[in-house]
């Protein structure tokens, strides 16, 4: 059974499939609304709208329970499952900054290199690990173009495939591929893994992935995944670590900042040690209005160094 709650997206998702095409959630306007409950002795009901949404989105459960979520909704499209391949993995990600420059329209962008093939069985037909690949979604009037876009870098055509050709070949569905489904789909194969969660240089030069692979060897399998910010590329990583010890994993990390990388540590449980999960401190402190029994999802906050000021901010949502 395959069950995912739009609540729990919400409240840890940052991008996704389709960030490509609409930008990073906070950016897309897809959010119009969150309805929330407070944890009080007598619990009350709050709508967020607004820029206020940013109160609960993205707060991980801390500021209240989400009941309720108004969406934006864009028509829908018909989507081409698509893989293609390249000899390096620089080639791929050339491929990837022209294609997120081009016209085409893409819902998603997913660069994969070549020893990923073992966690992929049910695409194996596609992918038999001889070569890196970029996995994506194309509009179905733009699948010729994308391929021959790709041919520009030394890239082949694999798989392009429609819904109902997936389903009826029991294929993994390329949106199932993307973003940490890779890492959980690595788990299941081997336990050995873990993961980083990378923000990479803008621009992403290809020399710099050819130089990390050169670096880390059989510890680090690269994965990147193309969004958009503030209509701008932005290229994250989610690499595969193979762990070892703690010290190796920051010294690994550690390698990646010196390369102009952005880190945000996954392997934390406290969301204060993040850096930039809430720098102003907004809230946690509307977490005092809302949970004053520091209640809901406890064990994730540090609940320390609420900033007075910032707590008596008229700039808070008021609770009625």
């Amino acid at each position: 059974m395959k069950v995912a709650t739009l609540g729990g997206y919400l409240g840890g998702g940052f991008a996704g499939i389709g960030s490509v095409r609409h930008g990073i959630i906070r950016d897309s306007g897809m959010i119009q609304s969150l309805k929330i409950m407070t944890l009080e002795e007598n619990p009350r009901t709050l709508t967020l709208g607004g820029d206020d949404v940013a109160f609960a989105f993205h707060a991980w459960g801390t500021t209240g329970i989400i009941l309720e979520a108004q969406l934006k909704l864009v028509p829908a499209e018909r989507w081409i499952d698509c893989i293609a391949t390249f000899p390096t993995y620089g080639d791929v990600i050339a491929f990837g900054n022209a294609a997120f420059e081009s016209d085409l329209d893409i819902f998603l962008l997913s660069p994969f290199e070549h020893r990923f093939a073992p966690f992929y069985k049910r695409l194996n037909a596609y992918l038999d690990g001889s070569r890196h690949a970029m996995f994506s979604m194309v509009k179905d009037s733009d699948v010729e173009e994308f391929f021959a876009l790709a041919g520009k870098f030394n890239g082949q055509r694999s798989m392009a495939v429609s819904d109902a050709q997936s389903a009826a070949a029991n294929l993994r569905r390329i949106h199932e591929t993307a973003f940490n489904h890779t890492t959980l789909m690595a788990l299941q194969v081997e336990r050995v893994w873990t993961y980083l969660q990378v923000v990479m240089p803008n621009p992403f030069e290809p020399k710099l992935v050819e130089e990390q692979l050169r670096r880390f060897g059989d510890e680090v399998l690269m994965h990147h995944e193309y969004t958009k910010e503030k209509g701008r590329c932005r290229i994250g990583g989610l690499p595969l670590i193979r762990y070892s010890r703690e010290e190796r994993l920051n010294e690994i990390m550690r390698s990646f900042e010196d390369d102009g990388c952005v880190l945000n540590n996954p392997h934390i449980f406290k969301l204060e040690d993040g850096d930039r999960f809430d720098p102003e401190g907004r809230k946690m402190a509307f977490r005092v209005k809302v949970d004053p029994l520091g209640a809901d999802e406890s064990g994730k906050v540090a609940l320390g160094g609420v900033i007075p000021s910032v707590l008596a901010s008229s700039h808070l949502p008021e609770l009625v």
